[in-house]
């Protein structure tokens, strides 16, 4: 289960328990948090099925910085 946790960054639970991830530091303003889960979410599916990443290995991480730097895109 991966969760967001804001400016807090994301938390992924697997059987082997719970790791955390910080947020990626950007240098833009956050404008809007819309749609953040959902990118969080992306993110990790894109990093974990589509390209085989460990979810152990740092899916959420990928995630978390892949969902970060699209919404410093807009």
């Amino acid at each position: 289960m991966v969760v967001g946790m804001g400016a807090r960054g994301c938390a992924l639970a697997t059987r082997d328990g719970v790791r955390y991830f910080p947020p990626v530091a950007l240098d833009l303003p956050v404008v809007d948090t819309n749609g953040a889960g959902d990118g969080l979410a992306v993110g990790f599916l894109v990093s974990h099925v589509l390209e085989g990443a460990s979810a152990a290995g740092g899916g959420a991480g990928a995630a978390s910085e892949g969902a970060s730097r699209s919404f410093g895109d807009s």
